[in-house]
């Protein structure tokens, strides 16, 4: 996670997509629980039983690990898959990360340990990236053969096929972000 300054500052500030660690600070968030079911919700309708979930950190509760958001977005993910009835399996990376390697390593060892993998949600985009190149590499075609459904929708415009992403609105929460310091400064 990244780090806050601490002290405070000269002028006002805000978070976009993070929490200051004391909670002082305005934080604008994604509705990581919608996120989620669109997420299983996507996948559901495609008529998968089970589902593979890869980037899930092993201890869900440690908050070095994990921020609030995410688990939010994992208890989503969890609830309605649950309550669809359909199995959903993590698949954990150690050590914890959330890049295209991650994702890579991460979808070989589910589809050598865990078969068989025929949907995924990765819990973000450069995981998902790294799933299609080890499904790729054993002759393995999205979305004809794999279901890859993921989050954020940031850095995936050079896959083909087109990733499905629950897309998280950067821009809007940027700008929101920024409209909320100025509120703060034009209060001073």
């Amino acid at each position: 996670m990244s780090s806050f300054p601490s002290g405070g500052l000269a002028c006002p500030w805000s978070c976009s997509t993070a929490v200051s660690p004391d909670g002082s600070h305005i934080s604008v968030l994604p509705d990581e629980t919608a996120g989620g079911w669109q997420a299983a919700e996507h996948l559901i309708s495609l008529g998968h039983r089970k589902v593979h979930l890869f980037g899930v950190p092993t201890h869900l509760d440690d908050p070095a690990r994990l921020t609030a958001q995410v688990h939010r977005r994992i208890q989503s993910l969890a609830k309605t898959f649950r309550d669809a009835g359909i199995e959903a399996v993590s698949v954990p990376h150690e050590p914890e990360c959330w890049d295209a390697d991650a994702g890579f390593d991460t979808a070989s060892r589910a589809l050598r340990d865990a078969a068989p993998v025929r949907a995924v949600v990765a819990l973000n985009d450069a995981i998902a990236a790294g799933a299609y190149e080890a499904f790729r590499s054993v002759g393995l075609r999205i979305p004809e053969d794999r279901s890859v459904v993921s989050f954020d929708d940031d850095i995936v415009s050079f896959l083909r096929p087109r990733l499905s992403t629950a897309a998280l609105p950067f821009e809007a929460m940027g700008r929101r972000a920024v409209e909320l310091a100025l509120d703060g400064a034009a209060a001073r």
